[in-house]
């Protein structure tokens, strides 16, 4: 190995990569790759988190989902609220679980939730 005595610099671009923004994900295809998928979907008008159950051969979505207690704070109620809906009422797949904002309730992601309020005039 032949060495010049030289020294060798990389540089390295330190920027930060902004998180990039959300956006609202909607369903297009209905199939098992939904099961287990956190959503939201709207039942009267408001929207509801929950996650996919099952899904069957007419393009429906069995959902379990919470209650609300305000805005943006929903919990898991002691009995469970499981409805079928079409992939029209799904508003949005979540990336990630409602995040736990105190003992028993939870929030969607506020980025996500603004969306959320834009898109239903709320």
């Amino acid at each position: 190995m032949c060495n010049t005595g030289t020294p060798t610099s990389i540089i390295v671009d330190s920027t930060p990569v902004e998180d990039e923004e959300p956006v609202l994900v909607k369903v297009n295809v209905v199939d098992e790759s939904l099961v287990s998928r956190y959503c939201v979907v709207v039942y009267d008008d408001q929207p509801f988190p929950g996650i996919v159950l099952g899904v069957d051969e007419e393009e429906e979505l069995e959902v379990q989902t919470m209650h609300r207690i305000g805005k943006n704070r929903y919990f898991w109620p002691m009995r469970d609220d499981t409805l079928w809906y079409t992939n029209q009422q799904v508003l949005t797949l979540l990336s990630e679980p409602p995040k736990l904002v105190t003992n028993r309730h939870h929030q969607i992601d506020p980025k996500v939730w603004s969306l959320i309020e834009r898109e239903l005039n709320l």
